[in-house]
């Protein structure tokens, strides 16, 4: 297997708006496996009590000729994909710290694995691709209070194969947001599917403060001919324990200031346990 190389597309470029829809073309050719996204921006002077960097995002999409959306995803949900297709979740540096800098990496896979030869992106069959990064500061917290204005950077990197080495692709696999609601009622939702290409997986997400896992959707059924014939049918839960199975990594770091707010929300249910230390003591 040839070896990957990464190729710097963007390097920590400050961006002048606070809130755009920024979109950069991919080069004409090359052989892609996959896109990682950093970004970065610097808290104010004032602390930033429970803000998220993942919702700076209102989407993070790949572009294919100005329409076709290949892969779309809210900041929340590339983050959750990337902790569910690699086992891990890519490198975050939360804090609460005034003035402190955070960063948080997003990874747009176009292959089953890195370095996959038979999926990915082959950039000479299309015309233009562009990935579109679609933020908001405001979403985190109030900027120029909880934000410095104009700090905001992105860095896009592209994993490639080398030139002269470049792998037969049968495709790339795509991953996009094709329902999303606000339920605030009991009730049994069915939604079609997308037909129009092969599926290899179904994410299921739901979120909200203060609520356990397998209160808000209890019951999984996937299948076809008003279900006929039936693929998945389970509790939530049983799922749950059976996918956790494939993680790596089931814990997440945060820097927090004690003078902030008592309540942390996080990115993972069911927590077991806690581990708190300050600048002096270590925890294993």
């Amino acid at each position: 297997m040839p070896k990957m190389i990464i190729t710097t597309l963007m390097d920590r470029e400050v961006q002048t708006s606070d809130t755009l829809v920024y979109r950069k073309d991919l080069p004409k050719t090359g052989f892609v496996s996959a896109i990682d996204i950093g970004v970065r921006f610097t808290n104010g002077a004032t602390v930033p009590v429970d803000g998220d960097l993942l919702d700076i995002f209102n989407h993070i999409s790949l572009l294919f000729n100005g329409v076709d959306y290949r892969f779309h995803m809210k900041g929340q949900d590339v983050y959750r994909y990337n902790w569910a297709k690699d086992g891990k979740p890519m490198p975050q540096s939360w804090t609460q710290v005034a003035s402190a800098t955070q960063e948080g990496w997003f990874r747009i896979p176009l292959g089953r694995f890195l370095g996959d030869k038979e999926f990915g992106l082959n950039l000479a069959k299309h015309r233009n691709v562009q990935l579109q990064l679609d933020y908001a500061l405001s979403n985190f917290g109030t900027v120029g209070t909880h934000i410095i204005t104009g700090t905001i950077a992105f860095t896009v990197l592209l994993h490639e194969f080398p030139m002269g080495q470049s792998p037969p692709f049968r495709g790339m696999i795509s991953a996009r947001e094709f329902y999303t609601t606000t339920s605030v009622a009991s009730r049994t939702n069915k939604q079609d599917l997308p037909s129009q290409n092969p599926m290899t997986a179904l994410y299921v997400s739901a979120t909200e403060d203060a609520i356990a896992d397998g209160v808000d959707i209890t019951d999984i059924k996937i299948g076809k001919d008003r279900f006929g014939t039936v693929w998945a049918d389970g509790k939530w839960y049983n799922f749950a324990k059976v996918f956790n199975e494939s993680l790596s990594v089931r814990f997440e770091d945060f820097t927090l200031t004690a003078a902030t707010a008592a309540v942390k929300v996080v990115h993972v249910n069911n927590v077991k346990f806690t581990s708190l230390c300050n600048e002096n003591s270590h925890v294993k």
